[in-house]
This record gives structure tokens, C-alpha cells and sequence, in this order.
């Protein structure tokens, strides 16, 4: 856990920078690592006056290129690409757990493996209409796994 009781800004996310670096987590290719924040996370980064105008000349150039960032990405900053997640569960901190935490993830390259376990395939369901009617279904299974537990940080802000 980086840090727990703070909100998400600028110093947060220069801490994270330091941690990252100090732990010699690898970057990808453009040389940032990518870090995922909630929905609340996200609005105190743009209230942020430190960082505001960096999100905000994001914004412009994602407008001025006429192609929207689908992947929820919010901007770069601190050699990180950041993400926002609207799924992104919540934890209890505080004493007796009693402040929600609002967490985020940043890592480097080769944190999770992927693996197809069946392909998809076919298959008829077994509650059909005596064989008049049938209902075919693609089932396919995959699995995620973490490799590197080492470079992945988690956040925790209030």
C-alpha cells in the first residue's frame, strides 16, 4: 500500500513514481508504467491545480484528433499512463475500518498471464424442444493469473 488516508494528487502520484523506480519496476514500451484509479480518484487528480491543465491539454489533443479515448485513459503523468475504472472495488481503512479506501493499481509489463484453457466451441443446450428447436451456445473458458506480484503497487486514498 502506498499511502492510506491521503487524497489522490500530484505528491501522490510523485510518491508512486519514487516507489516504482526505487523497486526497479520495469516500464512498457513507451517508457511509463500504467496506473488504474477509481472514478473518485480521478476527480480529485483533475481538481489537483498542479496537474489540472496536463488532463485538460489531454482532453484537447483527444478532441483535436477526433478519436476518444475508449480504453479510459485520462492523461499521463509522473511517467504514468493513467486509467480510470469504474469497477474498481473500494476497501476499508481507518480506524476499525471505518473510512472507505478507494484503491488503484499501478504495475509494469508481464504482471498477469493470460491463457485460453478450452477454445470456444459449440454447444447444444440440453433442455431443447425434443429436437424441433434447438439453442447452440460458443463456449470458450479463460483464465488470468498474476505472475509478478513485485510489480504491482496498490493504492489506497480517502
Amino acid at each position: 500500500v502506498i499511502a492510506s488516508g491521503v487524497q489522490m494528487t500530484a505528491g501522490h502520484l510523485r510518491q508512486l513514481n519514487k516507489t516504482m523506480k526505487d523497486a526497479l519496476v520495469p516500464t512498457f514500451a513507451n517508457g511509463r508504467w500504467k496506473l488504474v484509479i477509481t472514478t473518485k480518484d480521478e476527480r480529485d487528480l483533475k481538481n489537483d491545480v498542479e496537474i489540472q491543465k496536463v488532463f485538460q491539454q489531454f482532453g484537447a489533443a483527444q478532441s483535436a484528433a477526433n478519436s476518444i479515448a475508449m480504453d479510459g485513459k485520462i492523461g499521463a503523468y509522473e511517467n504514468f499512463d493513467i486509467f480510470t475504472d469504474t469497477l474498481m472495488g473500494t476497501t476499508a481503512v481507518g480506524v476499525a475500518g471505518g473510512v472507505t479506501g478507494y484503491q488503484g493499481l499501478a504495475f509494469g509489463p508481464w504482471h498477469l498471464g493470460h491463457q485460453v484453457i478450452q477454445d470456444a466451441e459449440p454447444r447444444v443446450a440440453d433442455d431443447t424442444d425434443f429436437g424441433r428447436q434447438q439453442r447452440i451456445m460458443w463456449n470458450s473458458i479463460e483464465a488470468f493469473g498474476l505472475l509478478y506480484g513485485d510489480y504491482i503497487y496498490r493504492t489506497v486514498t480517502t
